[in-house]
């Protein structure tokens, strides 16, 4: 009989569960991959990144996130780095 549930908790999950669906980042297009975004001394932080660089846009807004102009922060061209540039994040750590 535990098997039977199984079977049904599994089909229910894989007809529930939602198609692969692609994200396109809203405030930054192209470029917006692993988007984290932080508020901090009136202004909202966006970092993103690319195949080789990341970047960081600031403004006072989150919608003024979608037309301020990024800064790259850190770029590399050696080729073993390529695609490897993942997800950066910003935290204070004991308030700085």
């Amino acid at each position: 009989m535990s098997k039977l549930w199984v079977l049904a908790l599994t089909l229910l999950c894989a007809f529930f569960a939602p198609s692969a669906l692609s994200f396109t980042n809203p405030l930054k297009n192209p470029n917006g991959s692993d988007p984290f975004i932080v508020h901090d001394s009136g202004y909202y932080y966006l970092t993103t990144t690319t195949w080789n660089n990341v970047q960081i846009t600031r403004a006072t807004s989150i919608a003024g996130l979608k037309t301020a102009t990024p800064v790259t922060v850190y770029s590399t061209s050696t080729a073993s780095r390529c695609c490897n540039v993942w997800a950066p994040e910003i935290h204070k750590v004991n308030g700085m």
